[in-house]
């Protein structure tokens, strides 16, 4: 990420009050885990420097290149068949990621926020 991005990305976390639960490290592990032992299962993302506070990505799959840059990755939710949750989040918890079960399958959350309540397990 380019220094002036990230730059932008640590305004708007302090703007809003967010505390960073990610780092690259953790964001690689867990982009390889998904890429490499679950098939590329769908993804989206609300990062923060989307057009509004609001906006969510549309599911994709590509995990290579994206999803990128994940350091202003508000939260990262991938969809998963129910029988793979359990196995997925005792993954991301071995990497240290902060992760929650969701309807969809698991949210992993790069930056917290007061409002936000997340279940981590």
């Amino acid at each position: 990420m380019r220094t002036e991005d990230a730059d932008r990305v640590r305004t708007i976390a302090t703007d809003r009050g967010l505390a960073s639960y990610m780092d690259d490290t953790k964001w690689r592990e867990v982009c390889a885990l998904f890429r490499n032992q679950y098939r590329s299962p769908r993804f989206r993302v609300h990062d923060l420097l989307a057009i509004s506070d609001n906006h969510v990505s549309e599911w994709d799959r590509e995990w290579y290149y994206h999803p990128r840059p994940c350091n202003s990755i508000q939260w990262l939710e991938i969809e998963l068949p129910p029988e793979r949750v359990a196995q997925a989040l005792a993954q991301c918890k071995a990497i240290g990621a902060a992760v929650e079960p969701t309807p969809a399958g698991l949210r992993i959350w790069g930056w917290v926020g007061a409002a936000d309540r997340p279940q981590f397990a």
